[in-house]
């Protein structure tokens, strides 16, 4: 193993560690020449890698910022279409509130034209009943007055006196001369 470690530093058991200046013996330049193979061939092929690598994360960056623009327009869209239908909403609520005045209005006028109805009918009934109940009591009214006057004549006047008074009667309505 002291050989290997030899090969940059020299042990020495007197000093400790000092710097081996031999070039050959440490074999510099093999390792030099085998960092520069390394760096140049797996440089080329890591700055490959890195360029791909990078070439990918712009690109999903790029997709990401394209779907991110897509979906606000689409929310833009979606709040433009809600705003819609708030507005379509109250509308719809204002029609409704129109309609139920509408019908209040319309059972009210109904209801009214309905009591004027019956009260119309009512006044005709009562007017009806109270023609009727006039023309009922004059009839009684008369025919009490009539059977008074017929009971009065009958007891007052003799059968001369009701011939003569029935036949003057009928000559005034055109009968015997």
């Amino acid at each position: 193993m002291n050989d290997k470690l030899n090969f940059i530093f020299l042990s020495s058991e007197v000093e400790g560690f000092h710097f081996n200046s031999n070039i050959l013996e440490t074999n510099l330049i093999n390792i030099i020449i085998l960092i520069v193979l390394l760096v140049y061939v797996l440089g080329s092929f890591l700055k490959e890698s890195l360029d791909l690598r990078q070439e990918e994360i712009i690109k999903s960056i790029q997709e990401s910022e394209k779907r991110l623009n897509e979906a606000n327009q689409r929310l833009h869209e979606a709040e433009a279409q809600m705003g819609q239908a708030q507005i379509l909403i109250k509308e719809i609520q204002n029609q409704i509130q129109q309609t139920k005045i509408n019908i209040i209005k319309s059972d009210f006028l109904q209801a009214r034209q309905s009591m004027e109805q019956q009260f119309y009918n009512a006044l005709l009934l009562i007017s009806s009943s109270e023609q009727q109940a006039l023309s009922n009591l004059t009839k009684q009214i008369s025919r009490l007055a009539l059977n008074e006057v017929m009971a009065l004549l009958q007891t007052k006047l003799g059968k001369d006196e009701q011939s003569f008074l029935i036949d003057t009667k009928l000559n005034c309505l055109g009968g015997k001369e």
